[in-house]
């Protein structure tokens, strides 16, 4: 499914985006942080980020650096009231796919974005997948069937990587809207048998690792493909 995140700070701009898309088909999760878009990305599969260059706390150019390196098949549609040439470059570097200056029409994006809806329905994605439709990860040899939990973990643990995930974000995003938050405890559980299965599937280490740190999180080192 070709899913689209916005993360836009704008309330107003980012909620009329939001339903310009929707109006034309297209199922579309908002975000007006780096925090909640990770969350929303551990939880769904995104297949375009549109993405505003200025932000609080991470910036545009950051959150496009780390994605992109974490999620490859994931294209990113940079938005700026900057027009300049090396803020483009510098979107472009981090790897964006498309720089829109605002104010642009939405005649533009809409265009751009079906463009990638086409580019999507025919990519064909290798190595190391994380599948959503079927809760797994799936090498040249083998097939993890992962728990809804596990594969929460492992998402965002690949979007974040290589920098680590505390773990009450780990926590935030496993647990269910509207009931306490997970313990800690629970947390490592899942965590080890996550590790277990790996091991099992033959994953080698220097392919596939998850790292923790006791004082902050846990940290993933690999290249995953998110489908």
């Amino acid at each position: 499914m070709f899913n689209i995140a916005i993360c836009e700070d704008d309330t107003a701009l980012g909620n009329a985006l939001q339903d310009t898309l929707k109006n034309a088909g297209y199922r579309c999760l908002l975000a007006n942080c780096s925090e909640d878009l990770d969350i929303i990305i551990s939880k769904e599969n995104i297949s375009l980020l549109i993405l505003d260059n200025q932000l609080p706390g991470e910036s545009g150019p950051q959150i496009a650096n780390r994605l992109s390196k974490s999620n490859p098949l994931l294209n990113i549609i940079m938005m700026s009231v900057k027009s300049d040439i090396d803020s483009r470059l510098e979107s472009y570097d981090a790897g964006v796919m498309l720089y829109l200056a605002k104010p642009f029409e939405p005649a533009d994006l809409m265009a751009a974005v079906n463009g990638f809806k086409k580019q999507f329905d025919s990519s064909k994605p290798t190595g190391l997948i994380l599948e959503t439709s079927k809760l797994s990860l799936i090498s040249s040899n083998n097939t993890i069937s992962l728990s809804a939990k596990e594969f929460i973990i492992l998402k965002l643990l690949a979007v974040r990587s290589p920098n680590p995930v505390e773990s009450y974000e780990l926590l935030e995003a496993i647990s269910k809207d509207g009931e306490d938050l997970a313990s800690k405890a629970s947390l490592e559980v899942t965590i080890s048998r996550l590790r277990k299965k790996l091991n099992q599937a033959n994953i080698d280490r220097e392919l596939l690792h998850i790292s923790s740190s006791h004082s902050l999180g846990y940290s993933l080192t690999g290249d995953i493909t998110l489908t």
